[in-house]
């Protein structure tokens, strides 16, 4: 059996990995796009979980056995909604960044503000577009792989965490589309789905 470690910096809340970047994790040791990743419970950070595979799955499980995350490949039947605009995704990341729903100690990995060397993803609600979520994001050319994509441990955290949002209007499922390269920008957009 492998193991497979998510460092403190990749952190969310006290003590356990960004989930958007563990799923993201999930999905590259799994080696197939798209991916359903479901988390059992928190990922400690800085402690090495054991990898196996179990037929078409991936599973991370603690040093007892306890089953932390697994990723399976998926079909996505979705029919995303038309991303937002750029001055739509600014506007979002303006309503986050002044709202009172930001994270009260700003050091997760995705949308902490005084996150050093994160990713800085400030997804707000789009006005007038209920259920919709968006962030102006610049992805910095660290947070590339090889092909000079943004890597799969990074796509995962800026499209699926709508961040810390008013519960009235967070998705409880989500179809999610966005586009970004490194230096480039992008609007992740985001719907509930019923």
């Amino acid at each position: 059996m492998t193991t497979a470690l998510i460092e403190g910096r990749f952190r969310g809340p006290d003590g356990i990995g960004n989930g958007g970047y563990v799923a993201g994790r999930m999905a590259a040791l799994l080696g197939v796009q798209p991916a359903e990743v479901t988390l059992r419970r928190g990922w400690p950070v800085d402690v090495p979980l054991g990898i196996r595979r179990d037929g078409a799955a991936v599973q991370a499980c603690d040093a007892e056995g306890n089953l932390v995350a697994e990723a399976r490949a998926a079909t996505l039947d979705l029919l995303p909604p038309a991303p937002p605009t750029r001055d739509e995704a600014a506007a979002a990341t303006r309503w986050f960044l002044a709202s009172p729903f930001t994270h009260s100690t700003g050091l997760c990995f995705v949308c902490g503000s005084a996150a050093p060397g994160g990713l800085g993803v400030f997804t707000g609600k789009v006005e007038g577009r209920p259920g919709m979520a968006a962030a102006l994001w610049h992805p910095d050319a660290r947070f590339a792989d090889a092909a000079g994509s943004i890597a799969p441990e990074f796509s995962g955290p800026r499209s699926t965490a709508p961040g810390p949002s008013p519960s009235r209007w967070r998705p409880r499922r989500s179809a999610c589309c966005s586009a970004a390269s490194p230096g480039g920008w992008t609007a992740a957009s985001c719907r509930a789905s019923r």
